[in-house]
């Protein structure tokens, strides 16, 4: 079974974590030669302050602006259960941090993509404790973080938010605790689709001993990275934002295809745009008879791509995937995979990179190529621009857009504002959203590839490859 965890690593003495970044949560302690959980988990700045009492630790980096999720399940012996996830909140007092509540009402706002990994993680944890012969109630702890869900660990036992459940299934005259119960001596199948549909709109904060529920949340959601967000936002209005995209659609199938055929070992037949967005590359090289298949995270985007690739009868098999994770969506390899247009900065970290560029090496069959177009990131630092580009304008039937795109900089990272103000003659409407990439320069992608397998590496600049980007092609 293939689930995302933590990095954790076991520290024996503060020597040992002499070299390592401070910011680490200890949720586990030894005592008399067992391993358990322990009373708190603790947050340390400074490796001099240890919690007291603890011998051995498991020790986990601390997520800046991560997201604590809850899944409750039960399991019967005829089906298992899905409750929705509930938002946890976590405070820090005194370097502890302690759970303050659940809130049921915000998690609806997490993208779409979280929700489905959050299932899909959920129901392979099912079915393992249940072919062990687990029954009944469960909690399943996730940290949402950089777009991706983490699992932390499993509680066998009621949450602090089943309360919450219970109301919500008060309404529908069922208990949790009764259906806790038919999962050990009777059926819960026939229940299931009942309970499928009933929804959670509660939260509540602990204040001391006081549980005081609400029917509404006073939270704001804050992710660190949620590109997919921003490309769905924007994804009907996209192809408005860029300057020329008809014109790619027209051009760019040809010189990737070019590339492709001059650097790969074998015939390219079969690619895959694994950061398609609206289909401009994977629409354009489809033109060129290419047997293509395009993914990406933003499920609005790929319904761009469909609608966009059906006006032209290309057959195209769009699909939603993370391009760290292709394995978890295709069991088949291509010829050629691409990347296009700066899409790999959204990933933010190096490590995210290694991730994408050994999928997508799994993913390539012996002699394949992959194609991944970047901005000059070097060049950018140097004056590090608050605009990503001009003023553009743009006119559709009687609307005429104005768009704009303002940078801040943080070292290397970029925070990235988007504008876009459509005009008609009734009115005016602003529509904004934000994301954030990573200014990683040519020397960096080259240190990152040359972690992986990739037989052959070769940088491809404008000048001679034709293209607008800088391209990075590496061969398998």
């Amino acid at each position: 079974m293939y689930l995302r965890q933590v990095t954790h690593t076991y520290i024996i003495r503060k020597e040992d974590a002499v070299s390592m970044t401070p910011e680490y949560r200890f949720p586990l302690k030894r005592k008399r030669g067992f391993l358990h959980i322990g009373t708190s988990v603790s947050y340390l700045r400074n490796w001099g302050v240890k919690p007291s009492g603890i011998l051995i630790y498991l020790v986990s980096p601390f997520y800046e602006k991560s997201v604590s999720l809850n899944v409750t399940i039960i399991i019967g012996i005829d089906d298992v259960i899905y409750f929705p996830p509930s938002i946890q909140y976590i405070v820090e007092e005194n370097t502890n941090l302690l759970y303050r509540g659940s809130d049921f009402v915000l998690s609806k706002n997490l993208p779409q993509s979280s929700l489905k990994s959050l299932k899909k993680c959920s129901q392979k944890i099912a079915k393992l404790l249940k072919n062990m012969g687990y029954r009944g109630v469960c909690g399943i702890d996730f940290l949402l973080y950089n777009d991706c869900v983490y699992f932390l660990e499993i509680n066998p036992r009621f949450q602090g938010s089943s309360f919450l459940i219970e109301k919500a299934l008060n309404s529908q005259n069922l208990s949790l605790y009764q259906i806790n119960f038919r999962a050990f001596y009777g059926h819960i199948k026939e229940i299931k689709n009942q309970i499928d549909k009933i929804e959670i709109n509660y939260s509540f904060h602990k204040n001391g001993d006081i549980r005081e529920y609400k029917t509404y949340s006073d939270a704001k959601l804050e992710l660190d990275y949620n590109s997919n967000a921003y490309y769905d936002f924007f994804a009907d209005k996209y192809y408005i934002m860029l300057k020329d995209w008809k014109e790619k659609i027209e051009k760019q199938g040809k010189i990737l295809l070019n590339l492709m055929r001059k650097y790969a070992h074998i015939k390219i037949s079969t690619l895959l745009d694994c950061t398609c967005g609206i289909g401009i590359q994977a629409i354009s090289l489809a033109q060129e008879g290419l047997n293509v298949t395009g993914s990406d995270i933003s499920q609005n985007e790929l319904n761009f791509a469909i609608n966009e690739a059906q006006k032209r009868n290309l057959k195209i098999s769009f699909t939603q995937a993370d391009c760290r994770y292709l394995e978890q969506v295709f069991n088949n390899n291509f010829d050629a995979i691409i990347s296009i247009d700066s899409a790999l900065p959204h990933l933010i970290t190096k490590e995210n990179f290694i991730l994408a560029f050994k999928s997508i090496y799994n993913r390539l069959n012996k002699g394949g190529v992959f194609l991944s177009s970047y901005r000059d990131y070097a060049e950018l630092l140097k004056t590090k621009p608050n605009m990503a580009y001009p003023i553009r304008f743009n006119t559709e039937g009687d609307k005429e857009y104005t768009i704009f795109r303002k940078w801040k900089w943080d070292k290397d990272i970029i925070y990235s504002k988007q504008y876009v103000i459509v005009d008609t003659e009734a009115d005016s409407k602003l529509y904004t959203n934000s994301y954030k990439q990573w200014a990683v320069t040519k020397s960096q992608l080259l240190a990152i590839a040359r972690e992986t397998r990739y037989s052959e590496i070769y940088w491809l600049l404008p000048e001679e490859s034709q293209f607008s980007q800088p391209i990075l092609c590496l061969v398998k």
